[in-house]
């Protein structure tokens, strides 16, 4: 009896000093014992002087079970020893990083016996390095998308395209943007890019791919255009509004052309129809928009006029 005491004080001596040493850390710790269903898992930062509290929680019964803690040890249950960043629910059902580095213990015939490791909260990082992400993929004047993003996804949305659904690439310019700069400066310049960008952000939705390469030129991704009609329904508002930022002897003004998507179309095919549009719209005296049709349909061009109402 007098041994048996003896273990007992010293293995809780042992768990108070592992306590002590994960309630130094924000980590949490964890063990699942497979044969009894039972997760056991350190809260840092939880007990009195500065301990860890270990929570247990029993998976075999019929009692309801914390979602997190379920999703966290089906997740045990099915990978591999290793580092893993895994999104799991946490705070009333919200989507949470976490990065769990796990190591199982087999039994003499090889069976899992336990799965033990380390969690860590990398919210708060991969957040971080989405923002960076986010800044990297976007024009720093405007805050559109830059050349490779924008290009990228409107690659993706093209590439999902099927049977009768058509999209468009619209490419716009703004006209004599080069007076603009030389008569009143780049900082005038700066405030047109920024405007149009703002009328384009409000003209589109949030599933379409705004971007702006470079300089004066911008491209907007439109998904579901259905028909040319629908098309110039579109790019005669913006021909409109874009007008209406004229001010203090300033005139502004854009050229646009635009080209539905099919089924099958690179990127680069699509591009090339509305890049000719475009040319056409400025040989023809700019300040307007002219539309192409998906080569496999048999609609006319339309939109071959300017638009001044």
């Amino acid at each position: 009896l007098r041994q048996r005491n003896a273990s007992s004080l010293r293995l809780a001596l042992e768990l108070k000093k592992h306590l002590q040493v994960y309630g130094m850390v924000s980590d949490a710790f964890f063990e699942y014992d497979y044969a009894a269903q039972r997760l056991i898992i350190s809260t840092p930062h939880a007990g009195e002087d500065g301990e860890a509290e270990l929570k247990s929680y029993f998976l075999g019964g019929t009692e309801e079970i914390d979602p997190f803690i379920g999703a966290f040890v089906d997740f045990v249950r099915q990978s591999e020893d290793g580092m893993h960043e895994k999104q799991l629910p946490r705070d009333n059902g919200q989507l949470h990083w976490l990065r769990v580095a796990t190591r199982t213990i087999h039994d003499d015939h090889g069976k899992r016996a336990y799965t033990v490791g380390r969690i860590s909260d990398i919210e708060e990082e991969r957040r971080a390095q989405q923002e960076l992400l986010e800044k990297a993929q976007r024009d720093s004047l405007t805050g559109l998308f830059n050349t490779a993003a924008g290009r990228q996804r409107s690659e993706e949305l093209l590439a999902g395209l099927r049977g009768g659904n058509r999209d468009a690439l619209i490419l716009l310019d703004i006209d004599y943007f080069k007076e603009v700069n030389d008569r009143y400066g780049h900082r005038r310049g700066d405030w047109v890019l920024t405007r149009v960008a703002e009328v384009l952000r409000s003209s589109f939705r949030p599933e379409d791919v705004i971007g702006r390469p470079g300089g004066d030129e911008f491209v907007v991704y439109l998904r579901g255009a259905r028909e040319l009609a629908a098309l110039g329904e579109r790019c005669g508002p913006l021909c409109r509004r874009i007008r209406e930022l004229s001010r203090d002897g300033l005139h502004l003004s854009v050229s646009i052309g635009a080209a539905l998507a099919g089924p099958g179309d690179s990127y680069e095919a699509v591009y090339e129809r509305a890049d000719q549009a475009l040319y056409r719209a400025k040989d023809a005296g700019r300040d307007r928009y002219i539309l192409v049709p998906w080569p496999g349909d048999t609609q006319g061009v339309a939109g071959d006029e300017a638009l001044r109402g």
